[in-house]
């Protein structure tokens, strides 16, 4: 009996240390090396080109007294970790050139950007091929002669969580948050406010679209001098485009000096020839103004009519209008005179009067926006805005719960007390912390505050957490409300 009861305990020795041996792996984590950046002068690392992969975290809000040295080519983890960069000169090029890798978690505040490149003028990048998340965008202008005027001019990657309060004026072709996104691409979680206005194209969100749109809201107005405008996207460019969960309270104004049939304006996106969109779970409360020769508009969107624009389809479900959002100006307006739109009179055109190009999804009254029955019809996308302008803005974005992009690292343990350290010595690891999963119900109050409030770093590294609320997961039901609120304000 003895000896059976000293196998039995040795046994149970094994299974447990077996069992530990097996558990210990998934207990690894990743540790990331980071360059700190705090000064104006360590922003200079960035421009090195032996520094291309290295990943950066900014430990200070830095104020810029000069221009910003434009980085080539980056393909590590650049992490503003809620800090700001406070621009006070002006500037003609972008932060990056292409990335590759990935920025996060950054306020860009004041900056000004005037251009000087007939291609594009933007404020952080000419072309994002790896990952753009969390970035706050306050008190922009940029202006420029250039093609393609924004904070982005081409994706190839993924543009999520991105805030733009700005003044954009371009002579070009082409303006929004992303001048251009292309086919495969996706743009998430961004949303739009101030005055973006061009000569030709744009849209709240995306000048132009070829890829995927989802859950992005536009508040700014949008203005096309001489051609063309959508709420959230600028022309759909492609037979793949999406656009999912999006919704337009912005003015979109479209007019064409002379009166020419090619200015058209949609509430959500206008189309082009042989293409095809799929617009899901999406609405317009926002006016929609236009001025040509026939005043082609639609609350959702616009096609041009079959004799100019052949074949292009609207795979439309469940996606809804303000009834009574569509105007045409009082007036013609002539080359000299279309900056003067701001002062024009304009008149309400009945919903249907241009049914040959315009489409306006389900038709709602302004009450029935504002009831929970649209919440229910729009799902779990949306949320009610239960702020201040709550009535201007009843339907807001539901939070975010995707996890924040991170860089590669090295594996560590986290927990040293178990196993063996490192073979380097080095006992000390960063403290773990539980990630945040569910979504944020509390409401941000300031939103200069939420970015400047004490940061908590988390195990990896690369996670920003301000206040002690993930930045992944700041619900955008409230950032929409303290956004519109503090425009309200202004």
């Amino acid at each position: 009996m003895k000896m059976m009861k000293k196998l039995l305990s040795m046994l149970l020795i094994i299974s447990m240390l077996s069992g530990m041996a097996l558990i210990a792996p998934s207990a690894a984590e990743q540790r990331v090396d980071w360059v700190e950046i705090a000064t104006e002068a360590d922003l200079s690392k960035l421009v090195d080109e032996d520094n291309y992969d290295k990943n950066f975290k900014l430990t200070a809000d830095i104020t810029m007294t000069g221009t910003w040295e434009t980085v080539d080519y980056y393909e590590g983890c650049f992490d503003g970790d809620g800090h700001k960069i406070i621009f006070t000169q002006k500037q003609s090029d972008p932060m990056f050139d292409t990335i590759g890798g990935i920025v996060k978690n950054l306020v860009l505040e004041n900056m000004s950007v005037e251009g000087t490149n007939n291609e594009y003028t933007v404020g952080l990048v000419n072309k994002n091929n790896g990952q753009i998340w969390n970035i706050e965008v306050v008190n922009a202008t940029i202006t420029g002669p250039g093609k393609n005027v924004g904070l982005i001019n081409l994706n190839n990657g993924v543009v999520s969580h991105v805030t733009l309060d700005a003044t954009i004026k371009g002579a070009g072709d082409r303006a929004g948050i992303i001048c251009w996104n292309s086919e495969g691409a996706t743009v998430r979680y961004c949303m739009s406010y101030g005055t973006y206005l061009t000569n030709f194209q744009l849209g709240g969100i995306v000048g132009n679209n070829l890829g995927t749109i989802e859950n992005c809201l536009n508040f700014a107005t949008v203005v096309a001098i001489n051609c063309s405008a959508g709420g959230v996207s600028g022309p759909t460019r492609s037979k793949t485009a999406k656009i999912i969960n999006c919704g337009n309270y912005g003015t979109v104004i479209a007019m064409r000096p002379g009166g020419s049939i090619e200015a058209v304006a949609g509430g959500i996106t206008f189309m082009e020839q042989n293409t095809v969109l799929e617009l899901t779970n999406s609405f317009n409360a926002g006016k929609v103004i236009v001025k040509n020769g026939t005043n082609m508009c639609g609350s959702l969107v616009c096609r041009f009519t079959e004799s100019l624009y052949q074949n292009t389809t609207v795979n439309l479900t469940n996606s809804y209008s303000v009834e009574n959002m569509l105007y045409t100006f009082d007036q013609l307006f002539t080359a000299e005179t279309a900056g003067t739109y701001a002062d024009a009179t304009y008149s309400q055109l009945a919903d249907n009067a241009i049914s040959v190009c315009g489409v306006n999804g389900t038709l709602v009254s302004a009450d029935t926006f504002k009831s929970p029955e649209m919440l229910t019809k729009l799902g779990s996308a949306f949320v009610a805005n239960t702020g201040e302008d709550k009535d201007l803005y009843p339907i807001l974005l539901a939070a975010d719960t995707t996890e924040e992009p991170m860089p590669e690292g090295e594996e560590v343990d986290p927990d040293p007390g178990t196993t063996n350290p490192p073979a380097t010595g080095d006992n000390e690891t960063e403290p773990t912390t539980e990630p945040v999963t569910e979504p944020v119900t509390k409401p941000v109050t300031n939103s200069t505050e939420a970015n400047t409030s004490s940061v908590d770093e988390d195990d990896s590294g690369c996670s920003s957490t301000i206040g002690g609320v993930s930045v992944v997961l700041i619900g955008f039901a409230a950032m929409a409300s303290v956004m519109v609120k503090k425009k309200k304000e202004d």
